[in-house]
């Protein structure tokens, strides 16, 4: 018997392919944050000399903490040690004017070099933000 919403004809689309990789993709990330979060690493893109664009990346996990932006509060109060957990992510994001959502970096190449390097801290931080996460999810 087909499902609830098994009328929607979408199977055999395009846009059925889309959701279904990305639901593929999501899960997969879950897996791997539950069972080796050690070895998280986000895909990041790279310029064709190999420098890292974390930006990209960054703006889709803000993007994905906007759908449920009130929920993200506690982590997003700056007065909350754990705010920390988001920094990594939030260095490397943009207003809607362009303008970088944590103020502008320090000036000089001691900034440059922070800016070009700081996405190392992100494979450290999600699993963090995920385990932050846990025990609220465990009591709802």
């Amino acid at each position: 018997m087909p499902g609830p919403h098994s009328g929607l004809g979408m199977e055999g689309t395009k846009q059925a392919a889309a959701i279904m990789a990305v639901v593929v993709r999501f899960n997969a990330i879950s897996e791997g944050l539950s069972t080796a979060p050690e070895r998280y690493a986000p895909i990041f893109e790279r310029t064709d000399d190999g420098t890292v664009l974390a930006g990209p990346w960054c703006m889709g996990f803000l993007a994905a903490m906007r759908l449920r932006y009130d929920a993200w509060r506690p982590l997003r109060d700056i007065n909350q040690s754990e705010h920390a957990l988001l920094l990594p992510i939030l260095l490397h994001c943009t207003d809607s004017a362009g303008r970088p959502m944590l103020g502008p970096a320090r000036p000089g190449p001691k900034g440059q070099e922070f800016l070009r390097t700081a996405y190392h801290d992100i494979p450290m931080v999600v699993p963090a933000i995920r385990e932050f996460w846990m025990p609220q999810r465990a009591r709802t």
